[in-house]
């Protein structure tokens, strides 16, 4: 482009550059260019609106005005205008309702309320005081040459992202969601804030119904191309710095950092990268739903957005269950030796499956064919089959050969055998030592199955032996415990039939007799009892020995030495020698018991030699001590008590005296609730004693209200109504309201806002007394230096400094020039070397 201006075109601009460095640029406060909707007006997106400052380089300030909105959405009433509705982002409830549509149909066309991404650009273009003649008022992404789309008289100011053109703060960048090849067609638009190594951050309007900042990589499918606005008064750093690069990178949520370095002086500065932000798959403008789960057949699934980036998701929906539509797949016809079979399948899952079944057909019955014959021990085996399939459709047992002899066997015990059952049956063998048994079976049917044996320490009856079920196999066996035994045979031959038998009583006595009640060597007085541990015994000693009748028990009575035996029936016996004294040998009195209150204590005395007691003394019972009188339950208001006496050594109660109930004790009248004007309250009274509530009474209410004077709640403006409230004195609650007339506009004469200066035009406003509003406003131009003998007359400039600085300017603009015309000289030697080079290689 320098090239092309020639060398009096660069020093023209060289100059302009300079004089512009000469003019400081200030920051100012933002200033609103419309009327903005009530709603807006009081939201916290118009306060961030005001709290801009713009610093006079429309890249910053467009940027500054999208980024205080951030956060912003859209509703589907003019309710919804202040940007804090956020109840849903479904596109059957959100209806584009946003300030920036507002904005669009008051002050540019009434088109209604429509996507508003690109007016949302618009809108910030004209907060940010950027002339329409370098963005103008779009209504529509769409870049295809229309009076309502953002056009440029110059080709140039269209990048695509194929030409390798990196985007700068203040672009405008174009998307296209489904991949558009048509040129000059775009789907959504946003504002470029800021390019880190090959990530593009952006702040969107109409970004799923909101304002959003997102990043998206220099190569993303989306970016259809940029559009460069031909901003004038743009700011120059000292610095030429490179590209900003990433240090750390960003994530989704968290905030990542960026360098960048002068390329003239190394200078390296840091800064902070936004996050990435969540990015969703869009599809026609709206966000692309991922399945997270499959509907099925009678079952919902369900799905939701996902982050593009990472895992973060939201939005679920459910996805609603798919019915069944069944269809034949599959048939098998049924045979006579084969059930048949229908399978459908579901056309939505073919997981889903049932089979219907087809009956088999009937078989065609043969006569019965003998498979085995039966025998004695055996069942025989026969079927029948299908005539045509030859399948067997029929078994059954043959029952085996029929055995009507009972088997036979005998029980032997010792040298006594029996081969007979009996239920009498009496002990007929002693033995001190072991004895053994042996038992025998036969059949002449059948055959033989088992022989089986029971031993009982009691004689059984038939119906008590066939109930027995610990039966144990074998032929013999040896009986060596002490007792008394009959053995019991199962004999079975092998079609189960049962023979019992059971052998002669016997015992089986290793043990010698047991002689309790006399001790071996010890003398007895006046008499000894003593008794013997078996019935089956004989005892035998000299005479004086009395038998009784109650079960094996003796006494001796006559005075005198004895040696007594006892032996029983398996002749196992026991000796034992002692003495009888004709009378016993008194002692002294013991003490055995001490007396009480009510028991007597008791005294006896003890034989010397045999420890009997020969004699026993009372000793009388001591009588009950009383003590003091205590209250073993306190009398209340309503329940007697009890005071008693208890002796002293044994606690007995002694005596009992009740105490009347004391009745209760009335407190004074305690207010609950208190009455109101509409409402009655409530007052008790309660025991002071006890504190149970003996009384409960209404206080009536006062019955009507007492206003009080008006208060005002809200004064009124001079455009909005006031309200004023009147409540009563009694209980505060609002009895009226009644509403403030505004009070209007009092405006009064014109009034000067900025004094103009020598380079500074002045503003002349007319305003509200009351809310400061401007009714009319003009401006006076900036009135230029007066300059009289090198000297401004108004503000004091001396032509002196100025010529100074001017000079300085101008020899700026000769060096700029002079290294212009060195690099031209430059460019063309190379070309001639260049040329030279060609021409040497072609001859």
């Amino acid at each position: 482009m320098i090239k092309k201006m020639g060398k009096f075109g660069i020093f023209a601009l060289t100059a302009m550059l300079c004089l512009s460095i000469w003019g400081v640029v200030e920051s100012r406060a933002l200033t609103i260019t419309y009327t903005p909707s009530p709603q807006y007006k009081g939201s916290i997106y118009y306060q961030r609106l005001q709290a801009v400052e713009l610093t006079g380089d429309p890249r910053e300030d467009i940027i500054r005005v999208a980024l205080s909105q951030k956060g912003y959405h859209e509703g589907y009433k003019l309710a919804h205008l202040d940007g804090m509705f956020t109840e849903s982002d479904d596109d059957n409830v959100c209806k584009n309702y946003a300030e920036y549509t507002y904005w669009y149909i008051n002050n540019v066309i009434g088109l209604g309320y429509s996507d508003w991404c690109a007016m949302f650009v618009s809108w910030c273009a004209r907060q940010a005081g950027v002339p329409t003649s370098v963005i103008n008022n779009a209504c529509r992404a769409g870049f295809d040459g229309s009076i309502y789309a953002f056009k440029d008289t110059k080709p140039s100011s269209i990048k695509y992202p194929s030409s390798g053109y990196v985007p700068m703060r203040g672009d405008l960048i174009f998307f296209n969601w489904e991949y558009d090849t048509v040129p000059r067609r775009w789907s959504h638009v946003g504002l470029v804030y800021d390019v880190v190594g090959d990530w593009v951050f952006t702040v969107e309007g109409n970004s799923t119904h909101q304002v959003m900042c997102k990043a998206y990589k220099l190569d993303s499918p989306y970016i259809k191309a940029y559009f460069v606005p031909a901003y004038t008064g743009v700011a120059e750093s000292e610095h030429n710095f490179g590209r900003w690069q990433v240090k750390k990178m960003s994530t989704c949520v968290d905030a990542g950092t960026k360098t960048r370095t002068c390329l003239d002086c190394g200078l390296v500065e840091n800064g902070v990268m936004d996050p990435l932000w969540h990015q969703f798959e869009i599809v026609r403008g709206k966000k692309k739903y991922t399945v997270d789960k499959a509907a099925t057949c009678g079952q919902a699934g369900q799905q939701s957005f996902h982050c593009m980036r990472c895992s973060y998701t939201t939005g679920a929906k459910a996805i609603p269950a798919l019915s069944h539509s069944y269809e034949l797949k599959e048939s098998v016809p049924a045979t006579c030796s084969a059930e048949g079979k229908k399978v459908y399948v579901c056309k939505n899952d073919s997981k889903h499956t049932y089979t219907e079944k087809v009956a088999k057909l009937a078989h065609t019955p043969t006569d019965w064919i003998v498979e085995k014959e039966p025998t004695y021990y055996e069942v025989g085996k026969r079927y029948k089959e299908c005539a045509v399939c030859k399948a067997v459709i029929l078994r059954e047992d043959i029952p085996i050969v029929a055995d009507t002899a009972m088997p036979t066997g005998s029980v032997i015990v010792g040298d006594a055998a029996s081969d007979a059952f009996s239920e009498i049956i009496s002990t007929e063998i002693f033995s001190p030592t072991q004895l053994n048994v042996t038992l025998t079976g036969a059949d002449v049917g059948s055959g033989l199955k088992s022989v089986e044996y029971y031993i009982s320490n009691a004689v059984l009856s038939l119906e008590g032996v066939k109930a027995v079920a610990q039966w144990k196999n074998g032929t013999s066996f040896t009986v060596t415990e002490d007792g008394e035994y009959v053995v019991y045979g199962k004999i079975t031959d092998k079609q189960d039939n049962v023979t019992y038998i059971s052998s002669v009583g016997f015992a089986v006595d290793t043990k010698s007799p047991v002689i309790s009640g006399i001790t071996k060597g010890k003398t007895y007085c006046v008499e000894v009892n003593f008794a013997v541990n078996e019935k089956n015994v004989v005892v035998t000693t000299q005479s004086g020995i009395v038998t009784p009748e109650d079960n094996g028990k003796y006494y001796i009575r006559k005075e005198g030495a004895y040696t007594l035996t006892a032996t029983d029936r398996a002749g196992n016996s026991t000796t034992v020698s002692f003495a009888v004294n004709k009378s016993h040998t008194p002692g002294e009195f013991v003490k055995t018991k001490e007396p009480t209150c009510t028991e007597n204590g008791k005294l006896i005395k003890k034989c010397t030699v045999c420890e009997n007691v020969v004699q026993t003394e009372a000793i009388a019972a001591l009588g009950h001590d009383e003590g003091k009188w205590e209250t073993q339950k306190a009398a209340t208001c309503t329940e007697d008590g009890i005071r008693l006496r208890k002796c002293t050594r044994c606690k007995h109660v002694i005596e009992t005296v009740e105490e009347k109930a004391q009745g209760h004790l009335y407190d004074r009248w305690i207010v609950t609730k208190a009455a109101t004007c509409t409402e009655s309250g409530s007052r008790e009274r309660h025991c002071e004693n006890c504190g149970i509530l003996i009384d409960r009474e209404e206080i009536p209410s006062r019955g009507e209200h007492t206003p009080g004077e008006w208060v005002v709640q809200q004064s009124a403006s001079c455009t909005e109504n006031g309200i004023m409230i009147k409540y009563c004195t009694e209980c505060l609650v609002e009895l009226r309201r009644d509403v403030i007339t505004a009070i209007g506009h009092s405006y009064g004469d014109w009034e000067m806002e900025v004094e103009p200066s020598c380079t500074q035009a002045g503003r002349y406003v007319i305003k509200c007394k009351n809310c400061s509003d401007v009714k009319d406003e003009k401006v006076v131009e900036a009135s230029g230096h007066k300059f009289s003998l090198g000297k401004c007359k108004v503000c004091g400039l001396s032509t002196t400094a100025r010529n100074v600085v001017i000079s300085l300017l101008v020899v700026a603009a000769i060096v700029v020039c002079v290294a212009t015309f060195a690099k031209d000289i430059g460019r063309k030697r190379a070309a001639a070397r260049s040329e030279a080079t060609k021409r040497r290689g072609r001859m």
